[in-house]
């Protein structure tokens, strides 16, 4: 019951308190630094004076400016992407204290106006900060977006081998992602040379279309398919024959590399100069250099099991010229050996295996060639075991890698099978002797130069 006057800027309240002793008086005041004198009388004791001081502060610090320094070096323009799991985030403002807010959800409060926060990998990150006041005032920066992936850009085929001359080297790049990567923050760096600055766009992967693959060569080659995607000439040093270590680097982060010279005493893949393709005579052996490619969906650059020498199952660069086998600017081969059966897309199938398709595989037969000298192929599928089996084979030419169709129809569960294929040299006939061979053993096989693959179907 006591009274209680107030008295601030000028104006004045009377209350009186409650039977705890409470009281509460409102004022409505502009910003600015105030005393209020307060005095309180009850049952005719004298009244008693005190003064308070105070400062009404409704206005918010200055909204924070937030930037994240790597953005500035984006692998694509107009957004931030960023191959490394974490980001550094600095702001300005005259708060006192700060929030810094990810996907929303506001984290510890700092003191700092700088911070470090990780990233999710193939995932969208939204940052926001949150400036206080001494009072509580707070103000929200303008939110930043940031894209980690950690796999854009990939190194997707070498060509090592051979001599030195430029036209026989390239480098080909592979975007992984949805986004047109800026190759000029991307180098090449070499543990046998100086590091390879790159430039252009790549363009996002497509289904069905190959401007995502960009092929670096120091010089330009006429007359060669490079797939549609672009072709940046760059003049740099002729890789080493005996091995390089090669990596992406972003902002001195390595986004991909190859092995380490060490794993595999050299390049992992590839050749000088290999055989692939023969004939009996041996007048027309066909030897190439091949191109190191990486297999499909290998993520780890680094393991020797992720690359694998360009197969030659196609029209490949290397056909009939004087260039390396390889596939630059285009799909890379399947790495299927130089003799086997492939089946649909489940690869190459190994001897004594079961066979679940009545189609869809081929024979591969690069080991053979040499028309010119008198040697053909034929390929067949005889049903039964090598001497006692029924079957036909059938004439395929004598491409260097050739796949003659497979069909089974009519097969049984549990049945023997086997793919064959041969080199027929034309001038001996060997056709004949072949399918007796192969059929009931009564004669033996006139040359060395055949492929057998035998399996047992199982629908």
């Amino acid at each position: 019951g006591a009274l209680v006057t107030v008295a601030v800027n000028g104006g004045s309240a009377t209350t009186t308190t409650d039977v705890s002793g409470n009281w509460s008086a409102q004022f409505a005041l502009p910003e600015g630094v105030y005393s209020a004198d307060i005095s309180a009388e009850s049952s005719g004791v004298a009244a008693s004076h005190i003064a308070i001081h105070f400062t009404v502060d409704t206005t918010p610090p200055t909204v924070p400016v937030l930037t994240a320094v790597d953005c500035a070096a984006s692998l694509v323009s107009g957004m931030c992407v960023l191959p490394e799991s974490r980001v550094t985030l600095s702001w300005t403002s005259d708060g006192t204290s700060y929030r810094v807010a990810k996907n929303g959800v506001p984290l510890d409060a700092t003191t700092l106006s700088e911070e470090t926060e990780q990233l999710s990998d193939g995932a969208t990150t939204t940052f926001a900060v949150v400036a206080y006041d001494a009072a509580g005032n707070a103000a929200t920066s303008t939110a930043i977006d940031i894209v980690q992936l950690s796999k854009s850009v990939v190194i997707n085929e070498i060509s090592w081998a051979g001599d030195t001359n430029p036209a026989h080297q390239w480098i080909e790049l592979k975007n992984l992602s949805s986004y047109a990567i800026d190759l000029s923050r991307v180098s090449v760096s070499r543990s046998g040379g100086d590091p390879i600055q790159l430039s252009g766009t790549l363009p996002g992967y497509v289904a069905g279309r190959r401007e995502h693959i960009a092929v670096v060569e120091p010089v330009a080659v006429t007359g060669t398919d490079r797939g549609g995607g672009p072709v940046l000439i760059i003049l740099f040093p002729a890789l080493s024959t005996s091995g390089e270590k090669l990596s992406l680097i972003w902002n001195t982060v390595p986004i991909d590399s190859t092995p380490e010279v060490g794993t595999c005493n050299g390049w992992c893949a590839g050749s000088l100069s290999i055989q692939i393709g023969s004939n009996v005579s041996g007048i027309n052996n066909t030897y190439s250099t091949r191109s190191m490619e990486r297999a499909d969906n290998a993520p780890d650059g680094l393991l020797a099991s992720s690359w694998h020498s360009t197969d030659g199952y196609g029209e490949w660069l290397g056909n009939s010229s004087a260039l390396p086998w390889g596939t630059p600017g285009t799909d890379n081969s399947q790495g299927w050996p130089d003799a086997g059966v492939a089946c649909d897309s489940s690869g190459p199938i190994e001897p004594n295996h079961t066979l679940h398709s009545t189609s869809g595989c081929v024979i591969l037969t690069q080991f053979i060639t040499g028309g010119n000298f008198g040697a053909g192929r034929y390929v067949a599928t005889y049903r039964g075991d090598v001497g006692n089996s029924t079957g036909a084979g059938s004439f395929e030419g004598v491409r260097l890698a050739s796949g003659g169709s497979v069909d089974l129809t009519g097969a049984h569960a549990g049945d023997h099978y086997f793919f064959a294929a041969f080199e027929n040299r034309i001038w001996a006939n060997d056709a004949p002797a072949f399918q007796a061979f192969f059929t009931d053993g009564s004669q033996p096989a006139p040359h060395g130069n055949y492929l057998v693959v035998p399996f047992t179907y199982a629908p």
